[in-house]
């Protein structure tokens, strides 16, 4: 079971994407639009027993993949704009629920919570270097459901995650890059847990809420830097790099017998996790911080399910998302903005395909230092759904 477990996250930590801050909507694969053709279904992960509603059947595989496609933007004051590297990642997702007996089911959830960076080709910013910039953390929820009674449901359960951490990108100090090229690659285990609980208020009614604690992976890895024809090799670990703790609600309505209204609001508590993260170079012996100050999030999603026919539903979202990272700590290797999301989802009995299209932009600084950061981001996702 370890062997799989770190297998499957090793995987899906491989294909983590530069695919920024802004988050999906319920138009693709979230809160509330579930995979599959008809409207039950678990409002959030921790929700097992959402999976069995209307079923005889006691066992469930949800397995998909996301296509991201990020395009970055800045220009300065000049006008001059610059663009990401033209790149596509896959970001393969999956969960399985056993239900047991009448009022205990059992399951496993992979995904990739957290997600942020960029590429440039050239980067003017970074003294005309490539450079490329990775922070995810991909999670394997061991999960127990509960059933309290026909309308509560409670779930537990412990929470690993694999945090992958790339920077190829100039020394710099403070935030100023200095000519010197530096690439490092690390990655490590955290361990945190989560609950939630899902109410049937009525027939027609349900809310969800889940908690997530931070998780602080120990994370160790190795850095070049480049001097010249020289390189200059070091083992590093970082220190104080903390997932935050999240929360969220999240509510569906069944408005008539085909059109199902949801929705979520989200919460990261990014302004409780620690300001400034160290980077520790074993033979240099120097620490070098980071620093952070990112600041805690929302995000708001809407979205309606449309029932055809017993085959097929359509889908459609809407959402929002604040900025995190603060206007003095962007730049092109962490680049950030508050953003607005549109998707469109078509489901066919079992199998679901969406498509979200994710944009934002941001003006920092004025005079000659001013500088427009733009994000957009397009998400296809395809998924499908295997009762036993």
């Amino acid at each position: 079971m370890r062997s799989f477990l770190a297998f499957a996250l090793v995987f899906l930590t491989s294909f983590s994407a530069w695919s920024g801050a802004l988050s999906p909507t319920p138009g693709g694969r979230t809160s509330g639009t579930q995979i599959g053709g008809d409207q039950t279904g678990p409002l959030l992960s921790n929700n097992l027993w959402g999976y069995f509603d209307k079923t005889d059947k006691k066992i469930e595989f949800v397995v998909g993949t996301e296509v991201v496609k990020p395009k970055f933007t800045i220009k300065d004051a000049l006008g001059r704009k610059q663009e990401s590297r033209n790149t596509a990642h896959v970001l393969p997702f999956a969960t399985g629920a056993i239900k047991l007996n009448d009022w205990l089911a059992v399951g496993l959830n992979l995904d990739n919570p957290f997600r942020l960076g960029s590429a440039y080709d050239h980067n003017r910013e970074q003294w005309g270097f490539d450079t490329q910039s990775l922070i995810s953390l991909t999670t394997a929820s061991f999960l127990a459901d509960v059933k309290v009674n026909e309308r509560l449901s409670i779930s537990f359960g412990p929470v690993a995650g694999m945090a992958q951490i790339i920077y190829r990108a100039p020394l710099d100090i403070n935030r100023t890059p200095l000519p010197l090229e530096t690439e490092t690659k690390a990655s490590g285990w955290g361990l945190g847990g989560t609950i939630g609980v899902s109410w049937q208020a009525s027939e027609r009614l349900k809310f969800g809420l889940q908690y997530t604690s931070p998780i602080e992976p120990d994370i160790h890895g190795h850095t070049k830097i480049h001097l010249g024809p020289f390189k200059v090799r070091d083992e590093i670990g970082v220190k104080n790099l903390v997932f935050p703790q999240t929360l969220v609600l999240a509510s569906s309505w069944q408005a008539t017998r085909k059109l199902q209204l949801v929705g979520d609001v989200c919460y990261w508590n990014y302004s409780q996790t620690s300001n400034n993260i160290q980077l520790k170079f074993s033979r240099l012996l120097i620490t070098k911080p980071l620093a952070l100050e990112w600041r805690d999030t929302v995000g708001i999603h809407l979205g309606a399910n449309y029932r055809l026919n017993q085959d097929w539903t359509l889908r459609a979202g809407a959402g929002w998302l604040s900025q995190g990272i603060p206007d003095k700590r962007l730049d092109t290797i962490t680049q950030d903005v508050a953003g607005f999301d549109l998707a469109l989802g078509v489901s066919y009995k079992a199998f679901s395909l969406s498509w979200t299209h994710a944009w934002g932009s941001n003006d920092v600084g004025h005079g000659l230092s001013r500088r427009e950061y733009g994000i957009k981001i397009d998400t296809f996702a395809l998924g499908g759904s295997f009762k036993f």
